[in-house]
């Protein structure tokens, strides 16, 4: 059965609470998703289910390949294809020598999944023709260069209820949306998405830290409902891991409950915060990023967020990057952000 459904729509929730029905019927069930962050987040959830294995694709495809006697030799872990083609091809061989099978199988964010994923991963299936398989996707989070080729005949069932954010931060979400349905925003209200410019990107770092810090002493948010989202690696992203000897931290592994998080957009799929602050955008269009490739980039990362939505921007590309968010609105907002630093305030202040 395929299910589609807006970012927000409950997708992952219904994944889980499938899965959890079906063990507790006594069906061997897998739950498979692309994304290690939320395989993570999925098993510290339901760590207690017995029947129940909560897995990443690729950590299925070296999970089997010991089990069947095959070794994976050092070379093929450093070409282009090890993870894309490699990895699939090693399941199919070792599912050729073992016997291991489950009864059901539910994919979350099934539009990250390869077209030659599938072959494999049915084949884990004990009925591969008539076996239980759910697969949940939302076609407008593709930001691996693929449409998703889906296995399963047949119209799907569409979630159109975003049951996650606010309606504010829902209006901007959808702005960056495509497809044949229209979502409904079911949650309060909210605040406006803010827009927060400041002067170079040697202050990016100091602008994030005060305003966690702000977020927590002023709006009593904790360090850990923050979000800082970049569409950067950790060796890549200007920002950095810090933690003062007093007020909340910022880490890309947070290991306490005073660090507000780093996350790249990609890995944050599937989860969601209730502050999300989105940085480091200008750096994608520098680099030719733009068109739909930029829309779902954008139309993720702010659908990360449940309550708060902050875009920081540097002033060079304020202009720039601010109608692709509000295209009505970028002026009075460029306007309103000059106006402040007229007044002698920090341009980058809530």
């Amino acid at each position: 059965m395929l299910i589609c459904g807006f970012a927000g729509s409950g997708k992952t929730m219904i994944a889980v609470e499938k899965a959890t029905r079906l063990t507790k019927q006594g069906f061997r069930t897998l739950l498979v998703c692309y994304n290690r962050f939320l395989a993570q987040d999925l098993r510290q959830r339901l760590y207690s289910q017995e029947r129940l294995t909560i897995s990443t694709f690729h950590e299925v495809c070296l999970r089997f390949s010991p089990q069947a006697g095959l070794t994976i030799p050092e070379e093929a872990t450093e070409s282009n294809d090890y993870y894309s083609h490699f990895l699939p091809h090693t399941l199919l061989e070792a599912l050729n020598r073992i016997q291991i099978r489950y009864d059901a199988i539910i994919v979350d964010e099934g539009q990250d999944f390869l077209d030659n994923w599938w072959t494999p991963l049915q084949l884990l299936l004990a009925d591969p023709d008539q076996g239980i398989l759910y697969i949940f996707y939302d076609d407008n989070q593709c930001l691996y260069g693929h449409a998703p080729l889906l296995p399963l005949q047949g119209p799907p069932y569409l979630l159109t209820i975003n049951c996650r954010t606010t309606k504010r931060i829902h209006e901007q979400i959808v702005h960056f949306y495509q497809g044949a349905s229209t979502p409904i925003a079911r949650g309060p209200d909210g605040t406006p998405v803010e827009f927060l410019i400041y002067e170079r990107k040697e202050a990016l770092q100091e602008t994030v830290m005060r305003l966690v810090l702000k977020l927590t002493e002023e709006d009593h948010i904790p360090p850990e409902a923050n979000l800082v989202l970049t569409p950067y690696s950790r060796k890549k992203s200007w920002l950095k891991a810090e933690q003062p000897a007093m007020g909340p931290g910022l880490d890309w592994n947070p290991s306490s409950s005073r660090q507000a998080r780093l996350a790249t957009i990609h890995s944050f799929k599937g989860l969601e915060r209730p502050v999300v602050i989105l940085v480091e955008l200008e750096r994608w269009l520098t680099q030719g990023v733009k068109g739909v490739e930029l829309e779902r980039l954008l139309y993720v990362g702010c659908s990360r967020a449940r309550n708060y939505l902050l875009v920081l921007l540097p002033e060079k590309h304020a202009q720039e990057i601010l109608p692709k968010f509000q295209p009505k609105q970028a002026v009075q907002i460029l306007q309103e952000n000059r106006e402040i630093g007229q007044n002698g305030e920090e341009s980058d202040q809530r």
